[in-house]
């Protein structure tokens, strides 16, 4: 069941990754493949696909306000 409850324990686990490594988790804005990237790198090369984007084009996995996403309504 997707909780809202379930969603911050989420958020707060990828924001103490990006706190305490410095690594953030995105899905490649092309082909959608789990990234993993160093938060100052300003492009990011995909594994899978081998294209080089801009970090804002691939979006994280979990961030403040996901929660409120109409898919974790079910508490």
């Amino acid at each position: 069941m997707k909780s809202r409850k379930l969603a911050l324990q989420q958020i707060e686990l990828q924001e103490k990754i990006q706190r305490l490594a410095n690594i953030n988790i995105v899905n490649c804005g092309s082909c959608g493949s789990v990234i993993l990237h160093e938060i100052n790198d300003k492009d990011i090369e995909c594994i899978s696909c081998g294209i080089v984007i801009a970090q804002c084009d691939c979006p994280d996995f979990w961030y403040k306000g996901l929660e409120n996403n109409e898919q974790f309504n079910n508490d």
